[in-house]
């Protein structure tokens, strides 16, 4: 694993993180919402700054099933749900 640099927070996140956040921590709810966090506008910004590589392995992303994960899992700190230093590309796991 390596450090990425992903720059400023996109702009939607930074438009929404704090309302989202107010609302998942009054939902009482295990974990957010994912389309959120996952929203295009911040998976695209994930997407160039790791070089559509996994944030975990470094494997290539093109083609295969990606999601948004939380470094810091959220079951530890729910403060950190929409974080973006939290937020990270990876593989999707299949089960």
């Amino acid at each position: 694993m390596r450090h990425i640099n992903k720059g400023c927070e996109p702009e939607y996140l930074t438009k929404h993180k704090d309302k989202w956040l107010e609302a998942f921590l009054a939902s009482g709810k295990p974990r957010p919402d994912s389309s959120k966090y996952a929203h295009p506008k911040i998976k695209d910004v994930l997407w160039s700054a790791s070089y559509g590589k996994c944030f975990y392995c470094e494997c290539s992303l093109c083609g295969n099933s990606k999601e948004v994960d939380h470094f810091i899992e959220v079951a530890e700190r729910k403060d950190l749900a929409f974080d973006w230093n939290n937020l990270n590309l990876s593989q999707q796991q299949t089960s």
